[in-house]
């Protein structure tokens, strides 16, 4: 009985650990827009990084999963021909090393 308690505490404690954890990590610094695509159809979403770092991010759709680096200030357009199929209200996620992922939809501008 003595050693179902204790398991059953450790894992309520590792539990906590782990969302104390994910809520200690901050958002992406970025800042997403939308454009008309110029080739295809639909939009090419437009990733900005807000920081003076440089930062190693992912963006995910239903399609896919791409991986990206974007410098300092610098912006990364990703559209039909990455592969994306962004329409007037799709959704797509951006996560990184150290930050939590964040949602996105077209439809925010």
């Amino acid at each position: 009985m003595e050693s179902g308690n204790y398991r059953k505490s450790s894992r309520i404690v590792a539990a906590a650990l782990i969302l104390s954890l994910a809520a200690c990590q901050k958002g992406v610094p970025v800042e997403c827009s939308r454009r008309e695509s110029i080739l295809g159809q639909g939009y090419v979403v437009i990733v900005r990084n807000k920081t003076d770092q440089v930062l190693s991010l992912w963006i995910e759709s239903k399609e896919q999963r791409r991986y990206f680096t974007l410098r300092p200030r610098d912006s990364s357009e990703l559209g039909w021909l990455e592969g994306f199929h962004f329409g007037a209200n799709s959704t797509y996620s951006i996560g990184g090393e150290g930050f939590s992922t964040q949602a996105f939809s077209t439809g925010d501008g």
